[in-house]
């Protein structure tokens, strides 16, 4: 995973604010008693972490094998802006990104939904946040790394419009320009 400590968040589209599942992603997520409720930059470091590091075994490979989990909840917390899922106080899915304004780019550097959630559109939703935090933010492109011996996220990034730009050996490196955006899928034209 790049260490992007050049980046920094900007402020324009990352303030706190719950988003509705609808809004976000043009898909119903639910649960039992109603809707998920979706933020931007609302989950603790403790949150992170203990996020992260339940959806550990499920990153290929998993994401203890490649950096510290603490390290990085902190990074994530303090660098980077995230948009969250929540089922009640539990946060069961996030996005986090580096947007550098000066440079104009965002660098996806995960996305995670617990295992009980996979399937249901919550990372859908997230992905559709998180581009249009892009375009609020007027970067050009947004780029991520993901394993190759992943198809559940090379398949949602394809759906996205991401593009294979390269490899690092079991890594895929995608982009996918911002222009265009209402074309992807689950954004809503706001």
């Amino acid at each position: 995973i790049p260490m992007y400590s050049s980046m920094k968040v900007i402020t324009t589209c990352c303030t706190t604010a719950i988003i509705s599942a609808a809004s976000a992603s043009g898909l119903p997520c639910w649960n039992e008693s109603g809707p998920l409720r979706f933020t931007r930059n609302a989950s603790s470091l403790e949150e992170v972490q203990l996020h992260l590091s339940r959806c550990d075994s499920h990153f290929k490979p998993p994401l203890s094998a490649r950096i510290h989990i603490p390290t990085y909840a902190a990074k994530i917390r303090h660098k980077a802006m995230t948009v969250e899922a929540w089922e009640g106080a539990e946060l069961i899915g996030l996005i986090a990104a580096y947007i550098d304004d000066t440079k104009r780019a965002c660098y996806l550097t995960s996305i995670s939904v617990l295992l009980d959630w996979n399937g249901r559109g919550v990372a859908t939703a997230l992905l559709a946040e998180l581009m249009t935090c892009a375009v609020q933010a007027n970067v050009e492109s947004v780029t991520l790394e993901v394993s190759k011996e992943n198809p559940a996220a090379l398949s949602l990034y394809r759906k996205f419009g991401f593009e294979h730009v390269g490899e690092r050996g079991d890594v895929a490196v995608l982009k996918r320009p911002v222009a265009g955006l209402a074309n992807v899928p689950g954004r809503s034209n706001r």
